[in-house]
Parts: C-alpha cells; sequence; structure tokens
C-alpha cells in the first residue's frame, strides 16, 4: 500500500478561479481507489497526473 500526504490547494484556471484538490506525494507511485478499480500512477517530477476515473489530481514534491 502507497501512503501520501495531502495538500489541499487553490489553483487558478484561464476561465476564472477553480478549486482543484490536488494530492502532494512524496513516491514515485501512488494508488488510486475512490470507488472504482484500484489504479496504480506514475507521477513524475514536475507533472501533475490524474486517476482515470475519478480525475483526482497528484503531484510529487521535492525532499530536501
Amino acid at each position: 500500500m502507497y501512503h501520501h500526504t495531502i495538500l489541499l490547494r487553490n489553483t487558478q484556471m484561464a476561465n476564472g478561479y477553480q478549486n482543484d484538490n490536488i494530492i502532494e506525494v512524496k513516491e514515485e507511485i501512488v494508488s488510486c481507489e475512490k470507488d472504482h478499480p484500484i489504479v496504480y500512477i506514475n507521477v513524475p517530477f514536475g507533472k501533475i497526473m490524474r486517476c482515470p476515473y475519478c480525475n483526482q489530481a497528484y503531484k510529487r514534491r521535492l525532499i530536501l
């Protein structure tokens, strides 16, 4: 089981302001299983990846 730290933040979109939950993770691979089959998502540095089922966003954070 992969564990991740949840950090909620607001992101500004071109058409206005949208509240988008982005889960910041330390791991390269995370799992998502919100009311759908479990999915493993590769999250490279500098990119926001989304679950294909629920559209949950994941971003990998730098560890200093």
